[in-house]
């Protein structure tokens, strides 16, 4: 609230308003900065106006006090009572029930004379410029001011015989003046974001200026369409705890009774932007199961849920889902499925259910996919959204780098909700590569504990900083059996009833694990002895003795090894229980036989040696490794009897 101390007050004649006083000194300026409540830190400015409103370049700086909005400056002297007020700050989103994102800016005109109070709202924000223009055509700032606001009431079908002027004014406080501001307030915020409100004040500030009517249909179709969504109950109960919270007992105005005075009576026409009969599409990691939930979310421009919510299900094994009679007032929507699929590298359904996300403007789609890529990016998106990118641009640039980290670049991309892995094509063959490499052989909390963490470690900069996570990618890609994978799509499919086209996935898993630069450590164990004695595949070790000893390996999964054994010194128990190998027959002309891995985990297989002392040649054996279906030996080495 405004308060001060009159020092020194002398009258001067004024052309335009003979009531101007002069020489006011203040011991302290205070009020409220209003849309919700602006926030700590807010800088405001009370500068000086001439009586035609020109600044006299006197200004007193300061800032919000607190998460009130309050702020106070001391010891203001002027020599004209016109002033101008400028806050520009974050703010408390009584729509949203959340701080603002960005900040807005506030401005408030008003002469000093005889008040106790001066907030700043959007009220008195959107009278600035038609007073500016009334005074320049010779109106008395009084009458500007009173001009000013009637006709921002009539706009917003709210008038009234008096009204309390727009500085004045307190969301706080009963009456139906400040109802009638809370009223104007929330319908100009509606689900915009900063930047569209802030757009909108100033096109209807310039639209009124010289008439104080408001003739784009376009702006009062904007001004509908957020009064018809908003929640007003919500609202209130947003408002109450707020102020609950910063320790202050308020009285919200009766402002519910304005916002529905205005959607009865205006002339300015409910747009709906979109108005489907249906959406439908298909949610994939493989294809998703008959059961499985999904809602449709609509969105505001900044990424808030407006609270309309379309639930359905899918209907088939295929994936698909459809949503009928689809009505939004934003083109924003948010796709969520929860539940169990096929999973393409295991060849089964999922024990457990997977969370998806899709964001999307609908704008010209009727058709939409949930899959893994639109999972990832939706944090990305909403980081850059508030830091004032726009839907198209932060969904381009979300997509490009999570590309780059599956070194999968690409100029051109189809949107990632467009995607379908059914369809040939390298856009929908990198969605599939991408799929499977984070699936791997991990279980369903494994792979969402995955998708989580990419999605956290991306959100602020676009890139995978976690070489941990790199290398669980790596480690997945180099596991998978890219040929099996095929099959088991394409008899999936074939299983119900449909022709599908897996498109080329495999060049891009290939491509990723030829240029990635994440390091892969899901390796093959040899340790130094297992159940049988010391280990042959002990690659630190050549020389040993007659005896027994272990062929022993662990394989982490997607994991496989084949070994082979030539020479004329060994041999093996033929019935061995639960080895997790299996052998070939002897090869007679190197002495050799090919032992198998059946299984991952713990192999351990028992080979016996034996020493000739009639030949130094027949006590050397040739052990060939072959890891995960190296067609030449990934190592090798000669053992040597002593």
């Amino acid at each position: 609230m405004l308060q001060f101390v009159v020092l020194i007050l002398f009258t001067v004649s004024c052309a335009k308003d003979k009531d101007i006083k002069t020489g006011l000194s203040l011991a302290k300026v205070s009020g409220y900065v209003q849309k919700g409540p602006f926030l700590n830190g807010t800088a405001i400015t009370i500068s000086e106006l001439s009586a035609d409103l020109v600044p006299t370049g006197k200004n007193y700086p300061s800032q919000i006090l607190d998460n009130k909005g309050t702020f106070e400056v001391k010891n203001v002297e002027l020599t004209s009572q016109f002033v101008e007020l400028k806050a520009d700050g974050f703010y408390f989103n009584e729509v949203s029930n959340n701080n603002s994102t960005a900040q807005l800016t506030l401005f408030a005109l008003s002469g000093l004379t005889n008040k106790a109070s001066l907030n700043v709202n959007v009220l008195s924000t959107l009278e600035k410029g038609r007073v500016e223009y009334l005074i320049s055509n010779g109106s008395t700032f009084s009458d500007a001011k009173k001009k000013a606001q009637s006709e921002i009431l009539t706009i917003f079908e709210m008038g009234k015989s008096t009204m309390t002027e727009s500085e004045l004014l307190d969301i706080t406080k009963s009456g139906d003046d400040n109802a009638i501001l809370l009223a104007i307030s929330v319908i100009l915020q509606g689900y915009s974001t900063v930047s569209d409100l802030s757009e909108l004040l100033a096109n209807i500030s310039t639209d009124i200026r010289e008439d104080g009517v408001l003739n784009s249909q376009t702006l009062g179709s904007a001004l509908i369409n957020n009064a018809k969504t908003i929640k007003l109950d919500k609202i209130r109960q947003n408002l109450e705890a707020r102020y609950e919270i910063l320790g202050l007992v308020v009285t919200i105005p009766d402002f519910e009774k304005y916002v529905s005075q205005f959607i009865a009576n205006t002339d300015f026409k409910f747009t709906k932007m979109i108005e489907l009969a249906k959406v439908s599409g298909y949610v994939q990691k493989g294809p998703f199961l008959n059961g499985t939930t999904i809602t449709i979310s609509e969105l505001s421009a900044d990424l808030i849920p407006t609270g309309k919510n379309y639930p359905s299900q899918i209907l088939d094994n295929k994936g698909t889902f459809e949503v009928k009679n689809v009505e939004l007032t934003s083109q924003f929507v948010e796709l969520k499925a929860d539940g169990f699929y096929f999973n393409e590298v295991s060849n089964s359904n999922s024990t457990a259910q997977l969370t998806l996300f899709a964001l999307s403007d609908l704008t010209n789609k009727a058709s939409l996919n949930v899959n893994v890529l639109s999972t990832l990016e939706k944090g990305r998106v909403e980081y850059l959204l508030s830091k004032g990118s726009t839907f198209s641009d932060a969904k381009k640039k979300a997509q490009s780098e999570i590309l780059t980290i599956f070194e999968m670049g690409k100029s051109a991309m189809t949107e990632s909700e467009l995607l379908d892995i059914t369809q040939s094509g390298d856009d929908n063959a990198i969605l599939l590569a991408i799929s499977v490499i984070l699936q791997g052989y991990s279980t369903v909390s494994d792979l969402s504990e995955l998708l989580a963490n990419i999605s956290t470690d991306i959100r602020e900069d676009g890139v995978l900083n976690s070489q941990t996570l790199g290398s669980a990618l790596i480690n997945n890609a180099k596991a998978i059996k890219l040929d099996q994978i095929r099959k088991n799509l394409e008899a999936r499919y074939e299983t119900l009833g449909l022709t599908v086209t897996i498109p080329d996935f495999e060049k891009y898993v290939s491509q990723f694990i030829a240029n990635t630069d994440f390091k892969f450590t899901n390796l093959i164990e040899y340790p130094t002895s297992g159940k049988n004695g010391l280990n042959i595949l002990d690659q630190t070790k050549t020389v040993y003795s007659a005896g027994n000893y272990s062929m022993k390996a662990v394989l982490p999964e997607g994991n496989s090894l084949k070994v082979k054994i030539s020479g004329r010194n060994w041999f093996f128990p033929a019935f061995q229980d639960n080895t997790g190998w299996e052998f070939s027959d002897f090869n007679f002309s190197d002495n050799s036989r090919v032992f198998t891995s059946t299984r991952t985990g713990e192999i351990d297989f028992k080979i016996m040696f034996e020493s000739f002392q009639d030949s130094a040649s027949t006590n050397k054996t040739k052990i060939f490794v072959f890891e995960n279906g190296d067609i030449e030996a990934t190592w090798e080495k000669v053992i040597t009897m002593n």
